[in-house]
């Protein structure tokens, strides 16, 4: 599980200038889903409208405010978060440079995303248990001390549900006042492998010594116990580990019900594991 933060960046006003009435962390999870479908019609009527050309008044003209590249934490439970900038990436597997994409990868394609900040590593067993013990919310698995597993406080948390991960996001965006979610597929996937389609986050070669996979190692280790592995934008533990939640549908087998190329207008893509957009991304 990681954090993912829109705050102060262009997406971050959408809902609440649509309906400011109801901001989705106040809504229940059935209610967000309304939601979310109302306004990716919104988005596709509006992409569907002519422009029309109108001159710029004098505070356009301004350049906009350069965004800070990490975010300051306020609270020591909170994700340090690195600023993804905007732009377009190549998404997807292209099987004439990767032998082992699968075909629900592809066609590989671009795809442009505003910016957002995504958190530098998963969330550790120390920051999930801040959660925890302030709401008196379950712990994963067979713990009832609540308390973290000795000696692995810094371990990423395990055996958490997709209900489990939104439960904590509204819980950090509470104690907090900034907007975190989980991350879309596609906001998570630029992170790893940034703009050039490279095949792990270090580049097309693989390294075994880069990340917590073919090491011998059958338990996790700390996050960023790998600083080779380090993608394009400081973003760490982006390849093994463990396995990391989105808020993207994937639909009820084992191939997705949503194919690429991906599209971020649809009510699939943008809510293939977690149809909760919010203004913040953890992990």
């Amino acid at each position: 599980m990681r954090a993912s933060l829109y705050k102060e960046t262009e997406i971050a006003g959408f809902q609440a200038a649509n309906n400011s009435a109801k901001p989705l962390r106040s809504l229940e999870e059935w209610q967000v889903d309304v939601e979310l479908v109302k306004i990716a019609r919104k988005i596709k009527e509006a992409v569907s409208q002519p422009i029309t050309v109108r001159q710029k008044s004098s505070n356009e003209n301004t350049p906009r405010q350069m965004l800070p590249k990490t975010l300051i934490r306020k609270q020591p439970f909170e994700p340090e978060m690195i600023l993804i900038p905007a732009g377009e990436f190549l998404m997807g597997s292209d099987p004439q440079k990767d032998k082992d994409a699968f075909p629900y990868e592809q066609p590989q394609h671009r795809l442009y995303l505003p910016d957002y900040y995504l958190a530098k590593t998963p969330i550790t067993n120390a920051q999930y248990t801040a959660f925890v013990r302030a709401t008196n919310y379950q712990l994963p698995g067979e713990r009832m001390d609540g308390k973290p597993p000795p000696g692995k406080e810094d371990h990423p948390v395990v055996e958490v549900s997709w209900y489990d991960a939104l439960a904590y996001c509204r819980w950090l965006s509470k104690v907090t006042a900034k907007e975190y979610c989980l991350p879309s597929e596609a906001e998570w996937e630029k992170a790893a492998r940034g703009t050039d389609g490279r095949i792990y986050p270090w580049g097309n070669q693989w390294e075994a010594s880069r990340c917590n996979f073919e090491d011998g190692q059958d338990e996790t280790t700390p996050v960023g116990a790998y600083p080779e592995g380090v993608s394009l934008y400081s973003v760490l533990d982006m390849l093994g580990n463990v396995s990391e939640w989105t808020r993207s549908l994937w639909g009820e087998g084992l191939e997705p019900e949503f194919r690429y190329p991906y599209d971020p207008h649809s009510p699939g893509f943008s809510g293939r594991a977690f149809e909760h957009h919010t203004d913040s991304l953890p992990r």
